[in-house]
């Protein structure tokens, strides 16, 4: 198992979660994972591992209610669990080849379709994981909310128990819904050259990617121009994938929707995820989810297409290498806050140390608002 030393372990039956004696004085079982603050309330969903669920104080709105029910999944993912909000991507980043569906492999990996361990709890920390028994590749997350700031810090690690090396993909699929993801949602980012690929506007070549490629937010579809930050009024499903500038070691994006009142923003190493995927579903008539899934690959491609040419993008591999026995360690930081209805748009996102400063635009003038992160 992955977990390394730990002094407690909680071990999953059917749906039930066998509580540690620290819980058992309340009998409580639960098959789900509550962080609060007071400030902010965070939940994971065990069966499958997603973030469910994101609450600001004296704000109900949950960004993250979207799911996509197994019934609508391929047929290769029917014994797993609904894909929600936030959920991950690992080993493989869409459809897998046929020989890998006939090894058992699932799109987007063993993840979703996995009933996740609890290691350990209190109120502003939880460390879960699984075992990767088909794909080798073992997961281990922490969630360490900041006692006194509407954040938390996501801290993963990938452990590849092959004896060989191989290439893998890890993939952060946030994904907005319900009342935020509406015709307001706006989305912001410091993300530069990019392409378009799948949903309605599938990309057949991925020839001469950066001669047609456009930057953010101004997409370029085979049917016109997008405005990649509020979609315009595309009444189609879509996926553009980002590369940053080399300048940038921090990546960020935000979603606001500023009827709701609500920003969520991510803030994260680019040497760790170098791509980011805006994703817009539209379904029964109306915009039904939005995605940033910032991520280590970029293409959708198999491994064997990327193994047999350069498909880099300004350099930038879609996929990443993880030696026999190598742990991977990678980090984000989620956070969220209140704003004005006059606000139109997030300028930057920077973090120095434990100062998380966000900077968005009202009434055309640009306003900073500092989080310390403690």
């Amino acid at each position: 198992m992955i977990f390394r030393k730990a002094p407690l372990f909680f071990f999953l039956t059917g749906l039930s979660l066998v509580t540690s004696a620290q819980q058992r004085q309340s009998e409580r079982v639960t098959d789900t994972v509550t962080l609060d603050n007071g400030l902010l309330t965070i939940v994971q969903d065990l069966k499958g591992g997603a973030i469910t669920a994101l609450r600001l104080k004296d704000n109900a709105l949950n960004p993250f209610d979207w799911t996509l029910d197994v019934a609508k999944q391929p047929e290769i993912n029917k014994n797993g669990f609904p894909f929600q909000g936030h959920f991950i991507s690992l080993g493989t980043w869409g459809m897998p080849t046929k020989g890998e569906q006939q090894a058992g492999i699932r799109l987007y990996g063993e993840a979703n379709g996995t009933i996740w361990q609890l290691d350990s709890i209190s109120p502003h920390y939880a460390r879960t994981g699984f075992k990767g028994n088909i794909e080798k590749l073992d997961f281990e997350r922490s969630l360490q909310l900041y006692a006194n700031a509407p954040a938390v810090k996501v801290t993963e690690t990938i452990t590849n128990r092959h004896p060989i090396a191989r290439m893998y993909n890890m993939l952060q699929h946030a994904t907005f819904g319900g009342a935020f993801s509406d015709k307001n949602l706006i989305l912001d980012s410091n993300a530069g050259a990019g392409i378009y690929q799948k949903g309605a506007y599938p990309r057949v070549s991925y020839d001469s990617l950066e001669q047609r490629s456009f930057r953010w937010p101004n997409g370029i579809l085979p049917d016109g121009p997008i405005d990649l930050r509020t979609s315009g009024n595309r009444k189609k499903t879509y996926l553009t994938s980002h590369v940053f500038d080399s300048t940038d070691s921090l990546g960020w994006a935000t979603a606001i929707n500023p009827e709701k009142g609500l920003l969520v923003g991510y803030v994260w190493h680019t040497r760790e995820y170098p791509w980011l995927n805006v994703w817009h579903q539209y379904r029964d008539g109306k915009q039904y989810g939005r995605a940033l899934e910032f991520a280590t690959c970029g293409l959708g491609l198999d491994f064997i297409r990327l193994a047999s040419g350069d498909y880099r993008f300004y350099g930038q591999n879609s996929f990443e290498f993880i030696d026999a026995s190598q742990h991977r360690t990678k980090s984000y930081t989620l956070f969220a806050m209140a704003i004005p209805k006059e606000v139109t748009a997030v300028d930057t996102v920077t973090l120095h140390s434990n100062i998380l400063d966000i900077t968005y635009i009202k009434n055309g003038k640009p306003i900073t608002t500092t989080i310390t992160l403690e």
